[in-house]
């Protein structure tokens, strides 16, 4: 999904309603970090892998542009270092 997908699904909701991501190992948190990362696409096809995955060398011509939503449990008092 591309940023412009986005923006034309999040339309098709309240402005207020929570948008969140999988905690990580259950529940859910509000999405509270945004990175920007350089992928290669479509490398793995084992199902317990995500299809994408980090460019080894970001300035190679295939690697792309993506934005990557996680978020922290701000309860927690270990903190949270989900996808740094």
């Amino acid at each position: 999904m591309i940023i412009s997908e986005l923006i034309e699904q999040l339309r098709k909701y309240p402005p207020e309603m929570r948008v969140l991501v999988s905690g990580y190992e259950g529940g859910y948190n509000d999405i509270s970090l945004l990175y920007e990362r350089r992928i290669t696409l479509n490398v793995n096809t084992e199902k317990y892998y995500g299809q994408h995955e980090s460019a080894v060398n970001p300035g190679d011509s295939d690697a792309v542009p993506a934005l990557l939503l996680a978020g922290m449990n701000h309860n927690s008092e270990e903190g949270d270092s989900y996808a740094r």
